[in-house]
């Protein structure tokens, strides 16, 4: 009967419950998930204000070489 008992603590306790450790592993598992899909959109929005930011980089130097360029014309 004394063997039973300290199962039964041990169970109790988590540690060695097959149960208990699916539900850990499975809430892990939905856990690391979570962060992979924050990780991707994070990476998502960084490459969309990167490429954002870029264009417009561009537009202004283009702009500002279009507006030398008829300076330089106008002044001749």
């Amino acid at each position: 009967m004394e063997p039973s008992v300290s199962i039964s603590k041990s169970t109790r306790s988590g540690a060695t419950n097959p149960v208990y450790l699916h539900k850990y592993y499975k809430s892990s598992q939905q856990h690391k998930l979570t962060i992979d899909l924050l990780h991707m959109n994070f990476i998502l929005y960084v490459s969309i204000a990167v490429t954002t930011v870029t264009r417009q980089a561009i537009t202004n130097v283009l702009f500002f070489f279009i507006h030398v360029i008829q300076i330089r014309t106008t002044a001749l």
